[in-house]
């Protein structure tokens, strides 16, 4: 359980009225208490402005004063002052949560955090976003960027491997349009494109085959490539291309059915070839020649 000490460090004095002693500890029940200086829970030598000190993770409990009838209940909010100068170009981080562990007094590394990010722009748009470090290095970041214009929708974007046991994607035949056969001569033109390769990935040095994304993209694959070759952000970090080889599929599956239709009438073709001569043969020996 949480050591019953709340110590407050402060610069004037505050409201007694708002505060009072409990069994264990102290309760404050006004709605606001304006003070300044650090408040200790657990520990009489805070180190920031709020320090928890605690045996045990689950000792610190926020808790929302909610009604049953309340469809949000159990969510709590994290809100933060919007700044007035940020670059509608650049966006600006928060409201987020920053992990660290701190190596004595003063020694604090960055682990990571989690938080929305806001493009700053007319339809307030955002995106959020999980960053983990690895001394100082970001190493990987996992991204849900809204899709604006009043959509329902979102791009969900992974630096680094993702794994689970099945990916599905929405296919049923009342979310298209205008549904019709490919083209046997287009598949086959793309298929025609097609370099597969085998390479080693820079980071992590992992060998493996597959597509290099702009030799892809001359297959004309549509949806099979995302992004310009050599593109570069505003700070000249490189924006990688990305392929979906669940688009290239379709395309190997049209021009294998093309081809095995090829195999087969030329199976026909060889099997009547070889009966009209093993009927000549046999002509020949009623000949007896």
């Amino acid at each position: 359980m949480l050591v019953a000490l709340l110590v407050l460090f402060v610069a004037a004095p505050v409201d007694g009225a708002n505060i009072t002693g409990v069994d264990d500890g102290l309760a404050i029940a006004a709605d606001v208490v304006s003070f300044t200086g650090k408040v200790g829970i657990g520990t009489d030598a805070p180190a920031r402005k709020l320090h928890v000190q605690t045996p045990t993770y689950h000792d610190v409990l926020f808790e929302r004063t909610r009604s049953a009838n309340d469809a949000a209940s159990g969510m709590m909010g994290v809100a933060y002052t919007k700044l007035s100068h940020v670059d509608p170009t650049t966006g600006e981080f928060g409201p987020a949560f920053g992990f660290a562990y701190q190596d004595g007094d003063t020694s604090e590394t960055f682990l990571g955090f989690i938080g929305m990010y806001t493009d700053d722009g007319a339809d307030d748009t955002s995106s959020m976003r999980v960053l983990m470090y690895d001394q100082g290095a970001q190493f990987a970041a996992m991204t849900l960027d809204a899709q604006g214009g009043g959509s329902a929708q979102c791009d969900l974007r992974v630096a680094g491997n993702v794994h689970g046991s099945a990916f599905q994607e929405t296919s049923d035949e009342r979310a298209k349009t205008d549904i019709q056969d490919l083209s046997v001569e287009d598949a086959l033109s793309s298929l025609s494109k097609l370099r597969p390769r085998s390479f080693t990935m820079r980071a992590g040095g992992d060998h493996r085959v597959g597509f290099v994304a702009h030799e892809l993209a001359e297959a004309g694959i549509a949806g099979a490539v995302s992004g310009e070759k050599g593109a570069i952000d505003e700070a000249g970090v490189p924006i990688m291309q990305s392929v979906d080889m669940s688009r290239v599929v379709p395309v190997l599956a049209k021009a294998l059915q093309a081809k095995d239709e090829q195999v087969n009438q030329l199976s026909h073709s060889l099997q009547v070839a070889l009966d009209r001569i093993e009927a000549m043969e046999k002509r020949l020996a009623a000949a007896g020649i």
